[in-house]
């Protein structure tokens, strides 16, 4: 028996692992492969990042050294931005410069001194992928005076702030100064500085696409900038990204908009006035009513149908700040349900006109007409107020009133031919 038994562990050992055994030793296997692969790829990851690290801080260095060594006057002002490719990766170099007085540490536009004492280089690097990874950066500070590294007694300063609708300083925006022409790119701080004017006064004015001033044009200026000598003085341009709503109406699909029917917009700057077609370049316009209208500062806006301002109107707001403003608005209308008969009998193809009498807040009346009635019921969509209707060959027009109330109104004109 103990022979037998023998045999058969020695027969058990000649057949080697079993299945079972084969399948769980490959997958510890592929456990510790994946353990060790993960720990390889992590490494790598960190050994690349240290030297895109390295190769930032080296170009930082040389900026920075780049505009230590030549006068402070020869420094270009506001922001630069250049492009070096090293180690089969482009790194993007931005310099931005800006003059700082003892009254504030951070920029001349928000300094209340008259003093150029420092200007303050700040370069910045960084690489496409780079992730989570901070960028690199380094400060240094330029001595500002007067005779060779410095300027006259006779000439002064002037700070442009380029901010945003919230106050937020605007980067990377081209401020034009008039008399003189001379421009200026805003840095990081959103501060365009021209040091050496003459006394006198100036326009500061900025035409980047995609940005809109508070008239709602991309052309935005400020004026009346006062420059004396041996002072600073300074001036903030609102200068946001341009925003764009649907305007919606908020009748029954189906119901038919009148032509001329006017769209009405008014903020904090601009008082509310009618919306001009598209295309208007560089300028806030709209494609209809209801539409698309673009080129808008980031305001709080009324938005209205109709040319009268009397009350109750079909109005409603909309607010167009922060970073992902609304993409509708809907503005409350009434409707009309006209039909146009002929002994008895639906007409189609009359031309209906809704008209409004001059009053205070109408002064020169209103006027709206429908091309063309259907055989039967046109809903007729009209802006609140006392409307009177009429067509051709009408016996008698036919006033309706809407409000929010009472949107809805129904009215028959009987025709003679």
């Amino acid at each position: 028996m103990a022979r037998d038994s023998t045999r058969r562990g020695r027969r058990r050992d000649e057949r080697g692992f079993s299945l079972a055994e084969v399948v769980v030793a490959m997958a510890v296997l592929g456990i510790g492969a994946a353990a060790a692969l993960s720990t390889f790829v992590a490494g790598t990851r960190t050994v690349r990042d240290l030297t895109l690290r390295t190769t930032a801080a080296n170009l930082v260095s040389r900026q920075i050294e780049s505009a230590r060594a030549v006068r402070t006057l020869d420094v270009a002002d506001g922001r630069q931005v250049t492009t070096q490719a090293a180690g089969g990766t482009t790194f993007t170099v931005t310099q931005d410069v800006s003059y700082v007085d003892p009254s504030s540490s951070t920029t001349l536009c928000a300094g209340t001194g008259n003093t150029l004492a420092y200007k303050l280089i700040s370069v910045t690097v960084t690489w496409a992928g780079m992730g989570s990874t901070r960028p690199v950066r380094a400060d240094t500070l330029r001595a500002v005076g007067l005779g060779a590294n410095g300027f006259g007694t006779g000439t002064g300063t002037l700070a442009v702030l380029v901010a945003g609708a919230s106050g937020t300083p605007v980067p990377g925006i081209r401020v034009t100064l008039t008399p003189g022409g001379a421009s200026q790119t805003t840095g990081s701080d959103g501060c365009a500085v021209f040091p050496g004017l003459a006394p006198g006064s100036y326009t500061a004015s900025a035409a980047t696409t995609g940005y809109v001033g508070t008239a709602n044009a991309t052309a935005a200026t400020v004026d009346n900038l006062g420059v004396a000598a041996q002072t600073v003085a300074r001036g903030t341009l609102y200068y946001d990204t341009a925003r764009a709503v649907d305007v919606l109406l908020g009748a029954a699909a189906g119901s038919v908009v009148p032509s001329g029917l006017a769209l009405r917009l008014g903020d904090t700057y601009t008082p509310e006035t009618s919306v001009p077609a598209c295309p208007v370049a560089g300028s806030a316009c709209s494609t209809g009513v209801p539409g698309h209208v673009s080129g808008l500062f980031p305001e709080v806006w009324s938005v209205s149908v109709g040319s009268c301002t009397d009350t109750p109107r079909s109005s409603a707001s909309v607010d167009l700040r922060g970073d992902t403003p609304p993409a509708s608005v809907t503005v409350p209308v009434g409707t009309a349900a006209v039909d146009v008969r002929l002994g008895g009998l639906p007409q189609a193809g009359r031309q209906v006109t809704a008209t409004r009498a001059p009053t205070a807040a109408c002064p020169a009346g209103e006027t709206l007409t429908l091309p063309a009635t259907s055989a039967g019921t046109t809903s007729l969509v009209l802006p609140y107020g006392s409307w009177t209707l009429s067509t051709p060959h009408d016996v008698a027009d036919v006033p309706v009133v809407l409000s929010p109330s009472a949107p809805t109104a129904s009215a028959s004109l009987a025709v003679t031919s």
